[in-house]
């Protein structure tokens, strides 16, 4: 089956991504990485606040106390806080690109060279004012969701062309037992952002290949059709998580009709609530 996405906001962003879903009704959050901006809206409004943070970023996340997580080149702070963890970078070209929080309140991001350097960056846990590597020669850190029950965790490394599982321990928040559950085919774009819906199916967009193509037992059964062909990263969002929202970018092709613009699609299905990012639990007790 095929959808069309439409347009909600014409926004040109250079590299949009990172779009999250905020409250119970029909908010949402995305950034453009470039240009180091968290842009606000709902849908019945479209963009309704935008704001520079000074400094490229290159994930938000919700928080459990109604505030915004975001990942930057060397670590992960609060906006408008002062919580923070750095990560010094072993090379001058890299940074923070797409994270999520995981079911139990960590924040799992991963980092990439800028321009991308194969092996060079590595995927992230965030708990109790720690970082801890939990993947290591990744080339472009993407897409990450976890299955309803947390026990597993999906992620692409763009370059691999394919979504991998691992078992996930909700105590800990390590990872083990690494496996290919899609494997993409040539010629339909690359794998970049992902999410997952209530029936376990895995939404991943795909860069150069102007759509959301949606894998279940590592087989497509759905597609939606983007009006631009650089496709980052697609959220549910809604009162019932029945919306996605899809962001874009346009710094391969700057000036095109749709490139960088904020879609949105029914595709027919619900998706898995996203956990928030806990403060306590990713900072660690304030005392």
């Amino acid at each position: 089956m095929s959808t069309t996405a439409d347009v909600l906001v014409p926004a040109q962003m250079t590299l949009g991504e990172s779009p999250i879903r905020l409250g119970e009704h029909d908010g949402f959050a995305c950034i453009d990485i470039r240009r180091g901006e968290v842009h606000i809206g709902d849908l019945e409004n479209g963009l309704t606040s935008s704001r520079r943070i000074g400094a490229p970023i290159g994930a938000i996340a919700a928080t459990t106390d109604k505030r915004l997580l975001a990942a930057g080149r060397d670590g992960i702070m609060v906006i408008d806080g002062d919580e923070r963890i750095d990560v010094p970078q072993p090379a001058d070209d890299l940074r923070f690109n797409d994270g999520q929080p995981d079911p139990f309140g960590r924040f799992v991001c991963g980092t990439m060279a800028d321009p991308p350097r194969a092996g060079a960056g590595a995927l992230w846990s965030f708990q109790a004012g720690v970082a801890t590597p939990l993947v290591a020669n990744v080339t472009i850190s993407n897409g990450l969701c976890w299955s309803s029950d947390g026990t597993t965790m999906y992620y692409v490394d763009t370059p691999t062309r394919c979504v991998d599982a691992f078992d996930y321990d909700a105590a800990s928040g390590t990872v083990s037992e690494r496996r290919t559950v899609v494997r993409l085919p040539d010629g339909i774009g690359d794998p970049d952002g992902m999410t997952i819906d209530c029936e376990g199916g895995l939404w991943v967009a795909l860069w150069g290949g102007a759509s959301v193509r949606r894998f279940v037992d590592g087989t497509q059964d759905e597609v939606i059709q983007v009006n631009t062909p650089f496709v980052t990263c697609p959220v549910f969002i809604g009162r019932d998580a029945s919306v996605m929202l899809v962001t874009t970018a346009s710094e391969l092709n700057p000036g095109a009709p749709g490139a960088g613009a904020i879609y949105v699609a029914e595709p027919g299905i619900t998706g898995l609530e996203v956990a928030a990012a806990s403060p306590e639990v990713v900072f660690g007790a304030r005392g």
